[in-house]
């Protein structure tokens, strides 16, 4: 092998070892906090449609990305965050975690999110209200579901 070929291989070698290295070193946001990153998200761009459009969207990919911030509406796990309206207006946003089954602990763990869409005097939320039910709360207060919301999935 001659000397250029020999150069041009150790350089090579040279970038994919320094590839590996750097890459070791960024940081990931783990599936957990990105689902309450997403959700929160969700919940912001859920209500900036209903003030436009005085209505719900149908399916969250009719709410607009909200520039500057984490747009993505998949969970950590690469799946779509489940958006239902109950009768009432109460938005639940639901991710079954790693295992996309209902219940289980840590990693498959559901994270649940539930807010009001409306105050009491009937206009819409703020973009920052509250979550009833905050999605990163432990899965034991997440069991709560409000009488007569008769959930609807959109």
């Amino acid at each position: 092998m001659t000397r250029n070929k020999k150069t041009i291989l150790f350089g090579i070698a040279t970038a994919v070892v320094l590839i590996v290295v750097l890459n070791s070193f960024v940081d990931r946001i783990p599936p957990r906090p990105l689902t309450n990153v997403v959700m929160n998200m969700s919940k912001r761009r859920i209500l900036r449609y209903a003030a436009k459009h005085d209505d719900l969207p149908k399916r969250l990919s009719q709410t607009e990305a909200i520039s500057g911030h984490h747009s993505s509406l998949k969970d950590g796990w690469g799946r779509d965050i489940d958006y239902a309206v109950s009768s009432n207006g109460t938005v639940t946003l639901t991710s079954l975690g790693k295992d996309k089954e209902v219940g289980g602990t840590k990693e498959n763990a559901d994270m649940i999110g539930v807010f009001q869409t409306k105050k009491a005097n009937g206009k819409w939320e703020d973009e920052s209200a509250e979550w009833a039910i905050d999605p990163f709360a432990p899965y034991r207060e997440r069991n709560i579901i409000e009488p007569g919301g008769g959930e609807e999935r959109r």
